[in-house]
């Protein structure tokens, strides 16, 4: 696989491992995908993400739809996670979030801390 990602080697067929760039952002939708059919049906459903960052704006939507479905969706993110400026935006844009009051409070939380306040983009002076 280093040969691979270091453009030394052909791509190898995987049968059990995602890897970036080649199949994790496909498969990853697919597997949200199947999900999300799964709790549309009244079955059980889950999704569990222990990531460095989550920023891919395609794969965001797809784990809202999910949530919206029914799915429940447990994040570990490392570092940086778009979750408050999508939530920022959707206030921005009168979206109603009561379906999703977890996301709610985790925002609200975030709110309260300096770093978040001063982080707003009302507060930037290039975001007039």
């Amino acid at each position: 696989m280093f040969q691979e990602l270091t453009g030394m080697g052909k791509m190898a067929k995987l049968k059990a491992l995602l890897h970036a760039p080649f199949t994790l952002h496909s498969e990853l939708l697919k597997l949200i995908e199947q999900e999300k059919t799964f709790a549309l049906a009244g079955k059980a459903a889950q999704i569990i993400i222990k990531v460095n960052a989550l920023t891919e704006p395609q794969l965001i939507a797809a784990l809202y739809q999910a949530s919206q479905a029914g799915v429940k969706i447990d994040l570990i993110v490392r570092s940086i996670c778009c979750l408050i400026p999508q939530v920022y935006n959707a206030k921005r844009f009168q979206i109603n979030l009561g379906a999703y009051p977890l996301i709610e409070a985790v925002y609200a939380q975030c709110m309260t801390l300096p770093a978040f306040i001063e982080a707003a983009p009302e507060q930037q002076p290039d975001a007039a």
